[in-house]
């Protein structure tokens, strides 16, 4: 009999103590005791997010540390968790992650709409059966409520009779659609809720509602636990083909757990009993519904990226794993195609486009960018791969919107001023911020066309420019104790994040045959649209030159949907016509698209510099 050997894991400053087999691979050892380990890479070696310090005892560093870690730092015994692994008993500090994401939990609006879910309460009051009564307890039940024959979970049915009898017959039913949902002892109607949920690739956002009012009551959003894993669909799609099932239930497992901490700080936040949640919507990009419903994604990353599903799901709370009434039902909204998801048919019938008069845009920015254009007559619907620049990875210094982030800059010939979230010490630079950057560097000519840094002597600025690693330039951010710089690298992958949308709009404008003054409306969705400055995307050159009276942050618009359709039922089906109605079309079918990509990375010619 072979005895694995084990060592003690001691994680600081909790002091919790885990057990670890000998010869794993510490990354992957803590992202399965569900550690939210910052990665963008799924744990590679080559983003250097995954920081963590060994008080004593850190092995001499690697190639890999040495290129994403300072002297200073390894010195103090900072390494990246992926080049670990478990060979003695070790103590450690991971940096804390901000859970709470900053961006979305602002974005909460009033809906305005009829009430009429589909969830319906009742108390009753029961006759007690007798010599004159025997009829059984579910034709009691349904003989005073009139709403016809009704169907009961097995769940319900075993604790009826003793719950009947206990409470006098004096109970509460919940049902929808002629199901029954629940019975409770006593009066509890005014205890109806549900949740709205959006899934997005880097974050989960969260909204908690009354039934019976439809006043919002909490909004809650955080990192997705995915992100252990890549931060991109595609490196969760690979996890999927390496690791086949056991993968699949990895991430579908990573999802839920982020789900229902969400939805355990909107209960808390609210004073709500999660058994009294009877419904949820749920919006998400394809991969990402494919993974929380644990269906298989894995041919959604390779031509013809063909789905699983497409339509709508109703499932039953208990199937899913989420912690809210066991027989609530979870509406999965529709998608379109492998890249353009129910986030985009909730932005779609949040922002009424299938039903505007004039020509329309909508543009969701994230990991992948989604564009649709058009109006009542015809949507045009595609997919762009924007990359994770504007989520703060791949960046040198990029980070999340969270406390310490740089989310907004304004530059003159001597300096520049930055803003930062929670108005702390700079730690890093979020999408935002980066945008920022590179709109005010180019229209000051210290960022050329091609996106090549260069100084300008009649400008004082022109000084934060210093040369970096392999001879490299770099713009000097800030100068605190940890210096943070925009480099010549992140400026690539600014251009090609934004190359990729802005490729997408000519494209979707071409296909559909208007120009750009026919657009009457662009819409920027998501909460990083919310936050972006207008005058930034245009300089960076992300979007062609609409006037800035026609470009409106429209908040996080998957999670406006989803709370329509948790609303009313209506709704919900409007939504279903969406998969019909919107036509996608995939760029990288398109013999030109390359060309146009590369043309879009440029950045504008700014006249005055001319």
């Amino acid at each position: 009999m072979v005895i694995e050997k084990t060592y003690n894991i001691i994680i600081l400053p909790q002091k919790k103590r885990l057990k670890a087999k000998e010869g794993e691979n510490l990354f992957h050892f803590l992202v399965r005791q569900g550690y939210p380990v910052p990665s963008a890479c799924g744990g590679m070696g080559t983003c250097g997010k995954c920081r963590v310090l060994l008080p004593e005892g850190a092995r001499a560093p690697t190639e890999s540390e040495r290129v994403h870690l300072t002297e200073a730092e390894l010195e103090a015994g900072w390494r990246l968790l992926c080049i670990q692994h478990i060979d003695r008993a070790l103590v450690l500090e991971i940096p804390e992650v901000e859970e709470s994401v900053r961006a979305k939990e602002l974005l909460n609006k009033v809906l305005r709409i009829p009430l009429d879910s589909g969830v319906k309460k009742a108390y009753l009051e029961l006759p007690k059966p007798g010599q004159e009564d025997q009829r059984p307890d579910t034709v009691r039940f349904q003989e005073e409520l009139g709403e016809g024959r009704l169907t009961f979970p097995l769940q319900v049915l075993k604790k009826a009779p003793n719950l009947l009898r206990k409470g006098d017959f004096k109970v509460t039913v919940t049902w929808a659609a002629n199901h029954v949902l629940d019975l409770e002892p006593g009066d509890t109607t005014r205890a109806q809720y549900g949740v709205a949920i959006d899934i997005g690739t880097t974050t989960l956002a969260g909204y908690l509602l009354s039934l019976n009012t439809g006043v919002e009551l909490a909004v809650r959003s955080q990192m997705n636990p995915q992100r252990s894993f890549g931060d991109d669909v595609i490196s969760r799609i690979k996890r999927v083909h390496e690791q086949g099932e056991a993968g699949l239930r990895e991430l579908q497992k990573a999802v839920t757990s982020g789900i229902n901490m969400v939805i355990k700080h909107l209960c808390q936040a609210a004073r709500v009993s999660p058994v009294h949640i009877y419904k949820a919507t749920v919006a998400g990009n394809p991969t990402m519904i494919h993974l929380f419903t644990g269906i298989d994604p894995s041919n959604i990353d390779h031509s013809p990226f063909i789905p699983v599903l497409r339509d709508s799901l109703i499932l039953p709370a208990l199937e899913l794993g989420l912690d809210m009434n066991p027989q609530g039902q979870v509406h999965i909204l529709p998608s379109i195609s492998g890249y353009v998801g129910a986030d985009i048919t909730a932005g779609i019938l949040y922002t009424r486009l299938h039903q505007a008069e004039g020509i329309q845009l909508f543009v969701d920015i994230g990991t992948n960018a989604e564009i649709v254009l058009g109006n009542k007559d015809r949507l045009l619907a595609c997919s762009t791969p924007a990359g994770p620049a504007f989520e703060g990875a791949r960046i040198k210094y990029g980070m999340g919107a969270l406390p310490g982030a740089v989310a907004h800059v304004l530059l003159n010939d001597r300096d520049l001023k930055l803003e930062i979230i929670g108005d702390g010490v700079p730690k890093g630079i979020c999408g935002s911020g980066l945008i920022d950057l590179g709109g005010e560097l180019c229209k000051v000519g210290l960022i050329n066309e091609r996106g090549n840094f260069g100084r300008r002597v009649d400008l004082p600025i022109s000084e934060r420019i210093h040369q970096g690693e392999k001879g490299q330039l770099q713009f000097l951010v800030s100068d605190g104790s940890k210096p943070i710089y925009l480099t010549q690298q992140d400026v690539r992958e600014l251009q090609l994040a934004k190359g990729a949308i802005r490729s997408g709009v000519e494209i979707a404008l071409r296909e559909l045959g208007v120009t750009l003054n026919e657009v009457e409306m662009v819409y920027l969705a998501g909460a990083f649209g919310s936050y972006v400055s207008r005058e930034s995307v245009l300089r960076i050159g992300m979007l062609p030159e609409f006037p800035l009276s026609k470009i409106k942050p429209a908040g996080n618009t998957a999670g406006q949907g989803a709370k329509l359709c948790l609303l009313n039922r209506g709704k919900w089906e409007e939504i279903q016509g969406l998969t019909e109605q919107v036509e996608y079309f995939e760029l990288s079918y398109l013999k030109d698209f390359s060309r146009v990509f590369m043309e879009s990375m440029h950045f504008p010619r700014h006249p005055h510099l001319e």
